[in-house]
């Protein structure tokens, strides 16, 4: 079954919530890890990421934290997916066809190139603004 990585799930709340409560500085990892109720050491895995893919920064000392580089209509669904997880590919022959000996054979292959084609576009349409936007107005 094709399943979205608890690093992702946890990624994206945590950074709904950074960009909704930064205000005007930063917010620790301590205070996100209290209201998402993630771990504060998985939180560290994953802000570790996505500052190494330039989506947050930190701040150090007393008033540290993280806040994010940029605003968030400008941060993508993929880009984070990407920062934390690598490209989006539902199948390893789909991006090489070498890794399968019944790649040039196989009758679903198509399928699955399209439907990862398809999981693509959508991630690049949609914005952490976007994100925060939908959960905001379902309250």
């Amino acid at each position: 079954m094709f399943q979205i990585s608890t690093r992702l799930r946890y990624g994206l709340r945590a950074l709904t919530y950074l960009s909704t409560n930064e205000g005007s500085g930063t917010v620790s990892l301590h205070e996100i890890a209290e209201k998402e109720g993630i771990s504060r050491k998985y939180l560290e895995n994953i802000f570790k990421l996505l500052k190494k893919n330039k989506i947050t920064r930190s701040v150090r000392g007393r008033e540290g934290g993280y806040a994010l580089i940029k605003k968030p209509e400008d941060i993508g669904l993929y880009e984070i997916a990407a920062a934390l997880e690598g490209p989006v590919s539902l199948l390893d022959c789909i991006d090489a066809e070498s890794l399968c000996e019944n790649s040039s054979e196989c009758g679903v292959r198509s399928f699955w190139a399209d439907y990862q084609e398809y999981v693509k576009k959508y991630m690049l349409n949609i914005t952490l603004a976007q994100v925060i936007d939908r959960y905001y107005n379902k309250k």
